[in-house]
């Protein structure tokens, strides 16, 4: 089993699946939170969660957690969970391209 204590984890979408996955990952480890919307991420800060995923006091309680939209924050993470959407078509085929691009 490989051990996290040293490594550097990185949540990619801080939507209703990220950021509670990154809340959680922050209660034992640090964290790189991290979401190409800036203003979500301004309100993040704010300990404000506008899909109310999660209370103030919650995202407060997440001692290791870093909130950005810079992607140079991610250069020194091991490991990178991503967290973003993916639509399907009538067809119900995903479409990854948001996946992809946020794996570039």
């Amino acid at each position: 089993m490989m051990n996290l204590r040293n490594k550097n984890i990185a949540v990619i979408g801080l939507g209703y699946v990220g950021l509670p996955l990154a809340i959680e990952f922050a209660k034992k480890y640090k964290v790189i939170a991290f979401d190409v919307n800036e203003k979500r991420i301004s309100e993040l800060k704010k300990f404000e969660d506008k899909t109310n995923e999660l209370n103030e006091s919650e995202i407060k309680d997440a001692e290791n957690l870093i909130f950005t939209s810079d992607e140079n924050d991610l250069v020194n993470s091991d490991i990178f969970l991503i967290a973003v959407p993916t639509p399907i078509d009538l067809s119900n085929n995903p479409d990854l391209s948001i996946t992809i691009n946020a794996s570039r």
